[in-house]
């Protein structure tokens, strides 16, 4: 009886022992080890535009499946803090945002408000688990340089008029940078501008503190074919270069043609116009609508040729103003909405204006300007001048 009852345990433990094995193996799956001796920090570029968001990654070497009895020491979630610093700012520290990835990494990235400053920054990052710590420091640059393109889609055979500027690591104006831009076409071939060839030209407007919608530095390009042509902007400084990228576009079906003309660059408390050129390709009712930044102030708004400085109506959003015209356009006009403004005397500070958006009364969007217009506050001292008054719209 004793051996008969014993061999059934014999049996059942028998039986449970590929259970036992099956268990030890698989448990861990699907479970994340991290070595945190193979942890790095991942930056795919170190210059940042205006309007992006600057990205980094803190990888691992390796995510290893573990066993039972390895998962129990292995499960503990590494804890991550990072911030971001502007140099030679130690008043503000920029938190920044740490988000989990589906590939066990981790998104470190912050969102740069309207009225962002410009120049040289600093990530510092630091991620702890199972016992041990892993420091990292990155340093980037964000928002110097600006690029504006007159239109962001143009017809075939415009030629594109590109305002550049150009700023350093804290946010001033570079007057005798090396700029070069590779206009690459939808058939892959390119146009070189640059400062060396004169075909970029530097104008007078960088070396002066007066009110006016000139650029520091300028070119023109013919556009041709339907398709995308990229921008690759390239300037070469005492403290090194910077590159962004950017496009335009070429179409023959264009429902409203959208042009604008502005500073790129601002000083501080003097006004400048913003004069935006429509030309209908189809009837349209509704509202039109500008995004300006809250800090700025806008002087007067105009539509074509009325006499009212307030043909706009104009809506606190908070971090934003909303600029608001009601037209009526039948296909074919061509029709001019204008403002003037005047940015903050905080500097230095760079700004989006636009997208400009056409909305219908059922609050849809009928079509969109497609980029921000990029106005880099400079921080040089102002010198009042007779043009400091209020540029016409």
């Amino acid at each position: 009886m004793k051996i008969s009852k014993l061999l059934k345990i014999t049996l059942a433990l028998l039986l449970l022992i590929p259970a036992i094995i099956f268990l030890l193996v698989n448990f861990g799956k699907g479970q994340n080890h991290y070595e945190m001796k193979t942890a790095r920090l991942v930056a795919d570029k170190k210059v940042f535009s205006s309007y992006e968001k600057p990205q980094f990654k803190i990888v691992f070497g390796q995510n290893t499946t573990v066993s039972l009895i390895g998962s129990v020491f292995a499960q503990e979630e590494p804890a991550v803090t990072a911030k971001f610093t502007r140099e030679n700012d130690t008043k503000t520290i920029l938190k920044a945002d740490v988000t989990k990835q589906a590939d066990q990494s981790y998104l470190i990235t912050f969102d740069p408000a309207n009225g962002f400053a410009p120049g040289k920054y600093t990530l510092s990052a630091s991620i702890s688990g199972n016992g041990t710590t892993r420091n990292f420091t990155q340093d980037f640059v964000w928002g110097v340089l600006a690029l504006n393109p007159n239109k962001v889609t143009y017809s075939p055979g415009e030629t594109s008029k590109i305002s550049i500027g150009v700023l350093d690591e804290n946010g001033g104006v570079i007057c005798d940078a090396n700029v070069a831009l590779i206009i690459t076409a939808p058939d892959g071939t390119k146009t070189t501008k640059t400062t060396a060839d004169g075909s970029i030209k530097t104008t007078k407007q960088c070396h002066s503190k007066e009110a006016s919608i000139a650029p520091d530095y300028a070119t023109e390009v013919k556009l041709s074919g339907e398709g995308t042509y990229g921008l690759d902007l390239t300037a070469v400084t005492k403290n090194g270069a910077y590159q962004i990228q950017d496009y335009v576009k070429v179409s023959k079906s264009i429902d409203f043609d959208i042009e604008r003309q502005s500073a790129t660059r601002l000083y501080p408390k003097n006004q400048y116009p913003m004069t935006i050129n429509i030309t209908a390709n189809r009837d349209y009712k509704g509202a039109v609508t500008e995004t300006v930044p809250d800090s700025f102030s806008i002087i007067k708004t105009k539509q074509d040729k009325q006499t009212t400085d307030y043909a706009a109506k104009i809506i606190e959003k908070g971090s934003y103003k909303l600029l608001q015209w009601q037209v009526d356009w039948k296909r074919g006009e061509k029709h001019t909405l204008s403002y003037v403004y005047q940015g903050p005397t905080i500097s230095p500070q760079f700004y989006l204006i636009g997208n400009l958006q056409l909305v219908n009364s059922q609050s849809s969007i009928v079509y969109s300007e497609g980029r921000f217009w990029e106005l880099a506050n400079d921080d040089t001292v102002v010198v009042i001048t007779s043009s400091s008054n209020p540029l016409s719209c």
